[in-house]
């Protein structure tokens, strides 16, 4: 890998602007503007590795980076296939490197020290406090089941409640009293005051270890294989996310 990453270029010209100029797109109109990347193949791929179906692909899709896809087809086409080869196994091994053992992880803060990543968290936390982190990411849910049966009572519940009924009656009291708002709009604020959803806390499904168990589903961890286990850990994260594109919204989560 040369000292000079030409992919590292591609950050510069990624501006604040792409983030909020967006496009709302299909694949075939993905693959018309920007015809050098097989969509339909790599997104079929992707598609069959988490069992939805091919029909599934004429979903609309909001693309937030237009000019970065469009510079990097111009980067991939006068970079070496070798450099390209070189730079995917890279941040694939520094992206891991922190979770094997301590050697390669002095090797990995070494490296950090020398080419530091300014879009990475600089703090090195002690062993210990990375494996909680850890598993508050990978569980959630779980550890808040556990947090919400030991500590969260139904007296601080019905507090809360309170609280909120209070407040929203107190903000419908001073819609009441605004002179430059007419009748009608009134009547309109303090509807969607009072029809506004409370949820409080937590969502109830993780206190039922049937419905939290469905969360993890498909998640096999080892006592045995650290590394694995965070493979497979974002591997189940990608999961989940992609297939949320089919899903309907609950509420109540």
């Amino acid at each position: 890998i040369s000292q000079e990453d030409p992919f590292d270029s591609l950050n510069e010209t990624s501006s604040i602007d792409d983030d909020y100029v967006f496009n709302r797109v299909n694949i075939s109109m993905l693959e018309e503007m920007i015809p050098e990347i097989k969509w339909g193949i790599l997104l079929g791929y992707i598609f069959d590795y988490i069992g939805l179906s091919s029909e599934k692909m004429d979903l609309n899709i909001v693309l937030h980076c237009e000019k970065y896809l469009r510079q990097m087809v111009v980067l991939l086409n006068r970079t070496s296939p070798r450099t390209v080869a070189n730079y995917l196994t890279w941040r694939f091994v520094a992206k891991y490197l922190p979770y094997l053992d301590i050697h390669f992880r002095r090797l990995y803060y070494d490296f950090r020290r020398e080419v530091p990543n300014l879009s990475e968290e600089r703090t090195f936390f002690a062993r210990w406090k990375e494996c909680v982190n850890l598993v508050n990411d990978g569980f959630g849910m779980a550890l808040a089941s556990l947090y919400v049966k030991e500590e969260f009572g139904e007296e601080l519940e019905d507090e809360v409640k309170s609280l909120i009924t209070s407040l929203k009656h107190a903000f419908v009291g001073g819609i009441k009293l605004q002179t430059w708002l007419d009748s009608d709009t009134k009547i309109l604020c303090e509807e969607k005051v009072l029809a506004m959803a409370t949820k409080l806390g937590f969502p109830r499904y993780i206190l039922d270890p049937v419905q939290l168990d469905t969360d993890y589903s498909g998640l096999d961890i080892s006592e045995e294989h650290f590394l694995d286990n965070i493979l497979k850990m974002n591997r189940y994260e990608v999961i989940k996310e992609l297939t949320k594109m089919t899903r309907t919204v609950d509420k109540e989560r």
